[in-house]
Formats: C-alpha cells, sequence, structure tokens
C-alpha cells in the first residue's frame, strides 16, 4: 500500500523501500491547504471555527463553496488533530453520509462533530484533515483531493450589544447555585426510550436501573443490583463542570445540570434524545 510522503518540496511516495520522488510541488496542494482557507480544484473551503467544550466534545463549522458547476460534495473520513497532534475521527453533526448538493456559487455551512468521547487531555482543535470528494448529479464519483486545514480561529464569542442608560433594566432572574462536586459521590440511574421501540431483556435492565459510583479518577463504577462491589471500566466515565456533569456509559452521553437542584436529576441521550435517563443521589449503600 503507497502513502503519501513529503520531503522538502518534493511529493514522495511511501512504499515498502523508502519514499520515492515523484514530482516537485512548489506551491502546490500541501503549500495551500496548510491554512485554513482553501481553494482546490473549483471549490473554496473555509473551515471557520472550532470548539472544545466542557462536555469533551468538539465541534467544527465548514463553508464550502462550488465556484464552477453545480456537484454532489463531501468531507470523507474527516479527522481533527488536538493540540499534541493525536487525531480523533468527525462525522457530522446532523447525521448522515456528509454528502451535499451544492450549487454552483452557493456557500454551504456544515457542522462537523468528534465521533468518540475526547479524552480530557484534549484542550484546542489544531488542525482538521480529510479529503474532499466529488460526485456529478448522477452520482458518478467525480474526483477527491487531500485538505489539511490549520491556524483554525476559535468559535467566536457572540457579543452582547450596552444598554442605553436611558433605558430601564430588568433585574437579572434569581438562578438557582451550583452544586459541589460529584467526585466520590454515589447514584442510582435508570434509561428508558422515549420512543416506542420492542422490549427486551436489556432495555428491561436499563429499566430498573444501576447502582453507579463516580470513584475520583474519572471512573465511573456500576452494580446492576446491589449498592457496592462496583465494576469499574474505562468506557464508563465522568467528567464535570460548576454547572454540570457528564456521564459517558459505553460511548453513549448524557449530560447534567447540576444548577437545577433537583432530585432525581433528569437528561436525555446525546444526540437524538432517545432516551431518558434519571439520576438519583445515594449515600454509600442505600438502596
Amino acid at each position: 500500500m503507497k502513502r503519501l510522503c513529503l520531503a522538502g518540496a518534493v511529493l514522495a511516495v511511501f512504499t515498502m523501500t523508502g519514499c520515492e520522488s515523484v514530482a516537485e510541488d512548489p506551491g502546490g496542494i500541501f503549500a495551500q491547504s496548510e491554512r485554513n482557507v482553501i481553494e482546490q480544484h473549483g471549490f473554496l473551503l473555509e473551515m471557520d471555527w472550532c470548539e472544545v467544550r466542557a462536555d469533551r466534545s468538539a465541534e467544527c463549522q465548514l463553508t464550502a463553496t462550488s465556484l464552477t458547476q453545480d456537484y454532489k460534495a463531501g468531507f470523507s473520513y474527516p479527522k481533527m488533530q488536538d493540540q499534541t497532534g493525536a487525531e480523533y475521527r468527525m462525522v457530522p453533526s446532523a447525521g448522515g453520509l456528509g454528502q451535499y448538493t451544492m450549487i454552483a456559487g452557493e456557500p454551504y455551512t456544515i457542522l462537523y462533530k468528534n465521533r468518540d468521547i475526547l479524552p480530557t487531555t484534549v484542550s484546542k482543535v489544531r488542525g482538521v484533515v480529510g479529503t474532499w470528494s466529488l460526485w456529478d448529479q448522477r452520482n458518478i464519483k467525480a474526483g477527491e483531493f487531500p485538505v489539511v486545514f490549520a491556524d483554525i480561529p476559535e468559535r467566536p464569542v457572540a457579543q452582547t450589544a450596552p444598554v442605553a442608560e436611558e433605558e430601564t433594566v430588568a433585574e437579572a432572574p434569581v438562578t438557582s447555585q451550583p452544586t459541589g462536586s460529584v467526585s466520590g459521590s454515589y447514584w442510582h440511574g435508570t434509561i428508558v426510550p422515549v420512543v416506542d421501540m420492542p422490549s427486551n431483556e436489556i432495555v428491561q435492565l436499563w429499566g430498573r436501573g444501576a447502582y453507579l459510583h463516580f470513584r475520583e479518577d474519572g471512573i465511573a463504577g456500576y452494580n446492576w443490583s446491589v449498592p457496592g462491589y462496583y465494576a469499574y471500566d474505562e468506557v464508563n466515565q465522568w467528567s464535570e463542570t460548576e454547572t454540570q456533569f457528564t456521564l459517558t456509559m459505553s460511548g453513549a452521553v448524557y449530560v447534567f445540570d447540576k444548577t437545577a437542584n433537583n432530585d432525581p436529576l433528569v437528561t436525555y441521550l446525546q444526540p437524538g434524545g432517545i432516551f431518558k435517563m434519571t439520576v438519583a443521589a445515594k449515600a454509600e449503600g442505600e438502596e
């Protein structure tokens, strides 16, 4: 299998025996792609911004414009790179295969998100890489080219217009205060579908619920029967901010609002919301 590799300004092919020079690439695709705006093969692509959120998710906004003719186009297997260069798969935030019909001259905005929960070490999106693929209106593959976005701006913070002095400013509503840390806490949680689906042993098990322990190292322990003797697995994790905590169970993400001060706390599967999770705080060993 051959792979592209770079040696100075020479485009080369990596084979089992090493790098073989193919062609000079002065100011070519690699020179043009190391930035957040790329113009290649009749397309203008701009990675407007990327954002890493406290719930260990990330999202990036891409604006794509076909400059010459109508195409079906999209990002094939995009990956984000964090501040260390580690890569993580991304998928369209709206779901689907990521192929979009684009009318020539019309800009299209597409959001991409991380496919899997990010490690707590990720603090920034350093770059986004992938392949931009094209199909004609008959859905026949028309071409593809690699893209590498770098120097991507962070998501802009919405600006609030200043209030004129003569206007009466309404008093801010009283809000509940954030609760303390959930580290080391014990819970009982149930998960039920909010749409019609066939019942089976798994759905029934989720409905009865599990006892949970938020261990101090960020791993969420569970026991389906009784409080105590928890099983700890790295695919089950929790994290928190001042106002919310996030529980990830085998890739399913639930974000709870700590400021609600409700008991129990209720939230819905992210994204999609087809399951509702309810958790109630417990004392150690309490059923």
